[in-house]
């Protein structure tokens, strides 16, 4: 899959735009699991960015986050607007949309397109 493009290229770190609900609908709680741990066992730490929902709050616990070398920022929910997930690592950038009966996925292998995004996630992280 597009998400699981992220392990094989052993990236530094995995940059991340999410919303739990979204990637749950999309992957299940057993594939995320999974890729999840095969992240933690390659050591590629993670960070992300996503809105701050009771749900996330309840799966995204401080006590697994350190576990699974992921630190997380939460958005209020009201100024959250992605819908879809993105990940920038290397050189590169995953896109996948969840929307019901049009899921899909891309990557784009570009470094200047990745430093850009990296660019974006960073200014945002440092602002919260």
């Amino acid at each position: 899959t597009v998400l699981k493009d992220t392990h094989k290229h052993n990236p530094q770190e995995i940059l991340s735009f999410l919303a739990d609900e979204e990637l749950q609908a999309g992957f299940g709680k057993e594939f995320l699991d999974a890729y999840w741990q095969e992240r933690t066992s390659k050591k590629i730490p993670s960070r992300g960015i996503m809105p701050r929902t009771a749900q996330a709050l309840a799966l995204f616990t401080p006590e697994r986050n350190r576990q699974e070398l992921r630190q997380l920022k939460f958005m209020p929910q009201e100024q959250y607007r992605f819908k879809d997930l993105f990940d920038i690592y290397g050189d590169s950038i995953a896109l996948l949309s969840f929307a019901h009966g049009k899921e899909h996925g891309i990557i784009i292998r570009s470094r200047s397109m990745a430093e850009s995004m990296r660019g974006l996630f960073e200014s945002l992280w440092a602002s919260l």
